[in-house]
C-alpha cells in the first residue's frame, strides 16, 4: 500500500491529465482510455513516458503529446503519430515517426493504470518514470534515456538502459535484474529475492537492501551501503566498498581495492593488484582473503586471541595486534572462526578495532 505522497505525481501528471487544451503548436496527440486492461507494451521512441498506478476508476487512461513553439507550414503533415491498439486484454501503445528533429517544447506520454498492471516499455531516447506499480511484472528499457521508479511491487522488475542512469526507489520484488552499458545504477529502501546487476561502466550504489544481490561492472565503484542478505560482487577496474552491512560478502576484483566498514558477516574476498581494507569488521565462520600483490589490513570487532588462523604471505610478513610472525601463521584451537589468508608480495595486519567514543 502507498502511504507517501509523491509531489511529483501529484504537482506534475495529475495536472497535466486535468487539461485538454495547450498553448503550443500541436504535432501530435492521443487522450483516450480503455477498461478491462491486464499489459500495456509501449514504445514511445524519443517522448518521456510517465505511469502512475493511480487509476481510480479501474481504467487505463493515457495522454500523449509532441508539440513546438513553432507554428507548422500550410498544408504540413505531421511526421509523428501516437498509434494504439487492444489485442484481447493487451494494450499496445507507440509513436510512428522515425526521427526526431528539433524544435520541440514537448514529448510526453502519460499513463493512468490499475496498480495490477504488467507494464513493458521500450524507448529510444525518452525517459522512463513509473511509480506504484504491482503486477506480475515492470519492465522498462530505454536507450539514452533515464529510467526513474518508486514504489515497485511487481513480481519481476527489469531495468534496462545504453547510457542512462536507472534510479529505483522502495521496491519489493522477488527477480530483480538492472543493465547497462555506461549508464550508473542507485537501489534505495528495498527487498527482493536476487538481485542481478551488470555495466560495463558507471557506478553502482546499492542501499539498505535486503537481497542476495549480483552485481559485475568492469570499470567504476560498486557500494552496498546497509543492508543485510548476501553480495557478490565482481569488477575488472575499480573499487568495491561495502559498508554497514550484515551477510555474506563474496567480493572479486582485477585491479582494484576491496574496502569494507562495519560489516559483519563471512567473507570471500579476492583482489589481484589491489588491496583489501577493513574497518569494524566482525568475521563468522569460516573466511578467507586473498591479494597477489595488495596488502591485507583488516581491523576486527572480533577477540583477537578467539580466532584460528591459517596466514600466509610469500614475500610479505604477517602481524596480528602486536605481534609479528614472518611469513606465516598458523593455530588451531577449534575456535568457531577461521580466518584463512593469502598474500603473494604483500603484508597482512589483523588488528583490534577500536570503537568511536
Amino acid at each position: 500500500m502507498i502511504i507517501k505522497p509523491v509531489t511529483h505525481f501529484l504537482s506534475i501528471l495529475l495536472l497535466l491529465f486535468s487539461f485538454n487544451v495547450s498553448a503550443q503548436n500541436i504535432i501530435a496527440r492521443i487522450d483516450t482510455g480503455y477498461a478491462n486492461i491486464k499489459q500495456i507494451e509501449v514504445n514511445a521512441g524519443f517522448c518521456r513516458v510517465e505511469i502512475g498506478a493511480i487509476s481510480e476508476n479501474g481504467r487505463v487512461e493515457f495522454f500523449g503529446e509532441i508539440s513546438s513553439e513553432k507554428k507548422p507550414k500550410v498544408n504540413h503533415h505531421s511526421p509523428y503519430q501516437f498509434k494504439h491498439q487492444v489485442y484481447g486484454n493487451t494494450l499496445k501503445v507507440w509513436l510512428q515517426g522515425r526521427h526526431r528533429g528539433s524544435g520541440f517544447s514537448e514529448s510526453r506520454l502519460m499513463f493512468k493504470v490499475p496498480p495490477q498492471t504488467n507494464i513493458r516499455v521500450r524507448n529510444n531516447s525518452g525517459s522512463i518514470y513509473a511509480f506504484g506499480l504491482s503486477g506480475d511484472y515492470a519492465k522498462l528499457e530505454t536507450r539514452s534515456g533515464s529510467i526513474k521508479a518508486q514504489y515497485i511491487n511487481a513480481k519481476i522488475a527489469q531495468f534496462r538502459s545504453f547510457s542512462g542512469y536507472i534510479k529505483v526507489e522502495n521496491l519489493n520484488s522477488q527477480e530483480v535484474s538492472f543493465n547497462s552499458h555506461s549508464g550508473s545504477f542507485r537501489l534505495t529502501d528495498a527487498k527482493a529475492g536476487h538481485i542481478q546487476a551488470k555495466n560495463h561502466q558507471g557506478s553502482q550504489r546499492w542501499i539498505n537492501v535486503r537481497a542476495q544481490i549480483e552485481a559485475s561492472c568492469h570499470q567504476s565503484t560498486i557500494r552496498v551501503i546497509g543492508g543485510k542478505g548476501k553480495v557478490m560482487l565482481n569488477s575488472h577496474q575499480g573499487t568495491l566498498r561495502v559498508y554497514d552491512y550484515v551477510g555474506e560478502v563474496y567480493a572479486r576484483n582485477y585491479s582494484g581495492s576491496i574496502r569494507l566498514k562495519n560489516v559483519h558477516g563471512r567473507m570471500d574476498l579476492q583482489a589481484n593488484s589491489g588491496s583489501i581494507i577493513g574497518e569494524g569488521v566482525l568475521l563468522m565462520n569460516q573466511s578467507r582473503l586473498q591479494s597477489s600483490s595488495g596488502y591485507i589490513k583488516m581491523k576486527l570487532k572480533n577477540e583477537l586471541n578467539k580466532l584460528d588462523y591459517d596466514l600466509r604471505s610469500s614475500s610479505g610478513s604477517v602481524k596480528i595486534g602486536d605481534d609479528r610472525y614472518g611469513k606465516k601463521y598458523v593455530v588451531r584451537n577449534g575456535n568457531k572462526t577461521l580466518v584463512r589468508a593469502n598474500s603473494s608480495s604483500g603484508n597482512m595486519f589483523f588488528g583490534k578495532y577500536d570503537e568511536e567514543k
